[in-house]
C-alpha cells in the first residue's frame, strides 16, 4: 500500500524491493504498471512494457470510437477506463481491458447498424450491454448503467444517470478526442460500478486507487457542494465516506472532515474483502456463490431476507431469463427446479467446481456483516426501521 500511495500522491520513489510475491499480487489487483515505475527494477519491464502498449492500443480505440459515432451523429461517451485514467498522474499506468461506452436506448438500433458497418462482430448481450470485437480489443455498449436497485430509490438513481450522454465533455488526449463524463456523472458511476462488484464478485485495488485520484481532484466544499445531497438521497453517502476513508487510512489521501472519526477495524475488515477478492474475484472464484446469498447480481442491494428467500429468488430470475414458459406463474416453480436441477447435474458432471455449501453460507454471513454497514441505496427512513 506504501508503494500505491507513493504511485498516487509522491514522487515514485521506495525504498522496498519488487518481490514477486508483490509483483503477483499487484497484477492480480490491476495495479501492476501504476507501482513499477517506483522500483528501479528490470525483472518485470517486458510485463510492464506490454501494460503500456495495451493502454496505447485502447486510448487509440477510444479516439476511432469517436470519429465513427462523430461521423455518424451518435452521441455517445466513454464511461469508467480512460474516464478513470485521466486523473492519474500518467493516464497510461492505469490497467484497462476493454472499452465501455454509454449509447442512449433511443441510439442503440442505429449505433448497432453502424458498428456493423465498421467490422465489429457481437459477441454477446446482457441486461445492460453489447458486447463487440473489433481489431482484438473488446467493447461494450452499454443503454443502460449495471447496478441500479429496484424502487424509488432506483428511480432516483435511474433519473441521475440518464443524462449521461448529455452532460458529456469533450476530452483531448495526445491520440485525440472524445467524450467522457460530468465529474460528477463519473463520480456516481465509479460509486455504483464500486458497490454492485463488491457485494459480487469483488473488486480490486485498481478500483479503490480510481475513487482516490479521482476525489483528490477537488476540494472539500467543491465536492459536498456537488455530491452529497444526491448521493444522500439515493443512499450512497455512507458508501463515498467509508471509500474515501479508506483511501486516507492506506492510501495516503489528503483528508477529508466528512470522514471524521472512521471506525478503523472495519476499514481493515474491508480492505482484508478486497485482497481476498483481487480484481472482480480472480483471487476466489467461489465469491460469486457466496453473492448469490447477498445479493442480485444486477444490483447493488444487500438483500435483508434469509438464504432459502435469496435463493429462490436467484433461482426465479435464472428461470425467467432462460425459459419462455417461466413467464407463466404456475409454470414458473418448474422452470425454476430445472435451472436449479441443471446447476446441480453440472457439478456432478464435472463442469462446475464442487461446493463446500458450509464455507458458502458461513462466508456470506461474513460478507453481508460487513456490506450491510455500508447501507447501499439505503434511505433514511429505511435506515430507521431497521434500527427499530
Amino acid at each position: 500500500m506504501d508503494c500505491l500511495s507513493s504511485a498516487l500522491f509522491s514522487n515514485y520513489e521506495t525504498d522496498i524491493s519488487l518481490s514477486d510475491q508483490m509483483a503477483n499480487e499487484a497484477m492480480l489487483q490491476s495495479v501492476f504498471s501504476i507501482i513499477y515505475p517506483c522500483f528501479n527494477e528490470k525483472k518485470f519491464e517486458q510485463h510492464y512494457l506490454a501494460c503500456i502498449k495495451e493502454n496505447i492500443k485502447l486510448e487509440l480505440a477510444n479516439v476511432h470510437l469517436h470519429e465513427i459515432f462523430t461521423r455518424n451523429n451518435i452521441p455517445y461517451c466513454i464511461i469508467k477506463g480512460y474516464a478513470a485514467a485521466r486523473f492519474y498522474n500518467d493516464p497510461l499506468l492505469r490497467v484497462s481491458c476493454d472499452i465501455d461506452f454509454l449509447v442512449e436506448p433511443e441510439n442503440l438500433k442505429k449505433a448497432k447498424h453502424v458498428l456493423t458497418e465498421e467490422g465489429f462482430s457481437k459477441t454477446g448481450k446482457n441486461s445492460h450491454h453489447i458486447s463487440y470485437i473489433n481489431n482484438d480489443i473488446t467493447y461494450e455498449m452499454h443503454f443502460t448503467i449495471a447496478g441500479i436497485p429496484d424502487g424509488a430509490v432506483g428511480d432516483d438513481v435511474r433519473d441521475m444517470v440518464s443524462k449521461i450522454v448529455e452532460n458529456r465533455q469533450l476530452f483531448s488526449c495526445v491520440s485525440g478526442d472524445f467524450y467522457i463524463p460530468s465529474d460528477f456523472d463519473h463520480g456516481l458511476i465509479i460509486l455504483i460500478h464500486t458497490a454492485r462488484h463488491l457485494i459480487n464478485s469483488g473488486i480490486g485495488l485498481k478500483h479503490v486507487c480510481d475513487w482516490a485520484v479521482f476525489i483528490n481532484h477537488f476540494t472539500e466544499e467543491e465536492f459536498i457542494n456537488i455530491f452529497k445531497e444526491k448521493l444522500v438521497k439515493i443512499g450512497l453517502w455512507t458508501w463515498c465516506v467509508t471509500l474515501t476513508a479508506l483511501c486516507e487510512k492506506y492510501l495516503n489521501l489528503k483528508h477529508f472532515s466528512f470522514t471524521e472519526k472512521p471506525d478503523d477495524a472495519y476499514l481493515e475488515l474491508l480492505l482484508i474483502d478486497i485482497f481476498e477478492s483481487g480484481t472482480f474475484g480472480i483471487k476466489d472464484r467461489s465469491r460469486l456463490h457466496a453473492a448469490k446469498l447477498i445479493t442480485d447480481d444486477t444490483t447493488a442491494n444487500v438483500e435483508d431476507v434469509n438464504y432459502f428467500t435469496r435463493l429462490c429468488r436467484h433461482f426465479s430470475k435464472k428461470a425467467k431469463s432462460e425459459y419462455k414458459f417461466a413467464k407463466f406463474k404456475l409454470l414458473l416453480p418448474l422452470a425454476m427446479l430445472f435451472v436449479a436441477f441443471r446447476f446441480i447435474f453440472d457439478v456432478l458432471r464435472g463442469k462446475r467446481p464442487k461446493i463446500n455449501f458450509a464455507q458458502t453460507f458461513s462466508k456470506a454471513q461474513e460478507r453481508r456483516n460487513i456490506y450491510r454497514k455500508l447501507r447501499l441505496f439505503e434511505v433514511q427512513n429505511k435506515w430507521e426501521k431497521r434500527r427499530k
